[in-house]
């Protein structure tokens, strides 16, 4: 039986809930769940952005209009890492840094989530986990 979209995409969002919560034990499950929504979305954002860059020319405002929206979301994404990030023990060494990137080809992944000393199945050691 084949996969279709729906499933991978279940698949993808598992996966990154599950390296947020290998990087964070003691996080939240709620706030996994709202950290891959973020960074899901950022991903959604930054690949309609991509492919609108594509496959026509964009005014000076609607590229602003693109930008600040990934932005917003970069933002609300790294929000919900630092809440799932500051859930620890307080005896526990401090948690591992994260990063939030985006861009790139939209034939691709278009956002990226590296965290310290993580590495997993779609991990790229210089750019870190594909988010699609």
């Amino acid at each position: 039986m084949a996969h279709t979209e729906d499933q991978d995409s279940a698949f993808r969002a598992a996966q990154l809930a599950t390296i947020i919560a290998r990087a964070y034990p003691a996080a939240y499950p709620h706030h996994i769940a709202c950290a891959v929504v973020a960074l899901r979305r950022t991903a959604a954002a930054a690949k309609r952005h991509a492919t609108n860059l594509c496959n026509s020319p964009l005014t000076e405002q609607q590229e602003n209009r693109a930008e600040n929206r990934i932005g917003h979301l970069v933002t609300r994404a790294t929000e919900l890492m630092n809440l799932c990030a500051e859930q620890r023990d307080p005896a526990a060494e401090t948690p591992p840094s994260y990063k939030i990137t985006t861009g790139g080809d939209p034939r691709g992944a278009c956002a990226w989530l590296k965290i310290d000393g993580i590495e997993a199945d779609g991990w790229d050691r210089e750019t870190g986990f594909a988010i699609y």
